[in-house]
């Protein structure tokens, strides 16, 4: 897809009132700073950039009052402000170091507090991919604090994976999205060798875990499928605006897991089963009703595909 398109997104975003969003990773405020903060990068834009930096602060504003949850929750924003800091784009402060303190000691207290890494109306293992985010290979205090945290949390997986909790829990009923968010965060720490002999036992289990879930979303398939490596097709004989929310969806978890194939390879798929798609995907964002959450995660899926190339057109 052409580059083109990031830029009618970021066009299109300029015209959203951006004061009348929830304060959300996925959908809100969070995801439009990080947004503008990445199209910044991308294009030297001092506009995006200036943007970015008047929505955090009303962002942070919110955190108090939300829900310790990843898409529309503070531990969200924490992940998206220690995503920038982590790529050089924003500087930590102490408002911004003592949210991570707060966000990691409330953690900290539900794991203590309940048998299993359960939280209300939370779809992913949010747990796990928030750590994942605050390690970094360096010979410090703070990673080995941190380390420590990610090897409790490989235990946590383990748990999910093959316990069940009479009445409670059980694997066969987790959510598909909660498994590949578990599977993101053990082929993470496996790569950064971090008991590498676990991780790869619970990442071959995965699959043992996947055949017993009977509910499985088409986008939550697709997904879990780009991480075990398997041949992936997309769904046909749709809208164009059906696959412009499906490829948003993607662009966003592409982000979220630093994986650009979960939105590239759809895409080239997309590109090859519909030669239309491009044109049909510049007029609905040029002209037609489209969601800011679809439209920041095209754009997040464009720009670290377009990363991920080089910056070649399509």
């Amino acid at each position: 897809m052409k580059r083109e398109l990031v830029d009618d997104i970021y066009k299109r975003l300029l015209n959203e009132d951006w004061k009348g969003l929830p304060p959300y990773l996925k959908g809100g405020r969070m995801g439009m700073c990080m947004f503008m903060a990445l199209y910044s990068e991308y294009r030297n834009c001092g506009k995006a950039r200036s943007l970015s930096a008047r929505i955090l602060p009303e962002v942070i504003k919110f955190i108090q009052y939300m829900p310790n949850r990843l898409l529309d929750g503070k531990t969200g924003i924490a992940w998206g402000m220690k995503y920038l800091s982590n790529n050089a784009i924003l500087e930590e402060d102490d408002t911004i170091r003592n949210i991570h303190s707060t966000i990691q000691n409330e953690c900290l207290n539900y794991c203590f507090a309940t048998p299993i890494y359960l939280p209300e109306k939370e779809y992913l293992f949010s747990i796990g991919i928030y750590w994942a985010q605050l390690f970094k290979q360096e010979d410090s205090l703070e990673r080995y604090i941190i380390e420590e945290r990610l090897l409790a949390l490989v235990d946590e997986c383990d748990r999910q994976l093959h316990c069940t909790i009479k009445g409670i829990y059980s694997p066969k009923d987790m959510p598909l999205s909660v498994l590949h968010s578990i599977l993101y965060f053990l082929k993470k720490i496996n790569k950064e060798h971090i008991d590498s002999y676990q991780t790869q036992k619970l990442i071959e289990s995965a699959e043992n875990v996947y055949s017993k879930i009977k509910s499985k979303e088409l986008l939550d398939d697709y997904i879990y499928h780009v991480f075990i490596k398997r041949t992936n097709n997309l769904p046909k004989n749709h809208t164009a605006n059906f696959y412009l929310e499906f490829l948003g969806n993607l662009g966003f978890y592409s982000l979220l897991y630093s994986y650009p194939d979960i939105f590239s390879a759809a895409l080239k798929r997309l590109n090859e089963q519909r030669p239309s798609f491009y044109s049909e995907a510049t007029q609905i964002i040029r002209k037609e009703n489209i969601t800011v959450e679809t439209l920041c995660g095209l754009g997040f899926g464009l720009l670290t595909h377009t990363k991920q190339d080089n910056y070649e057109e399509q």
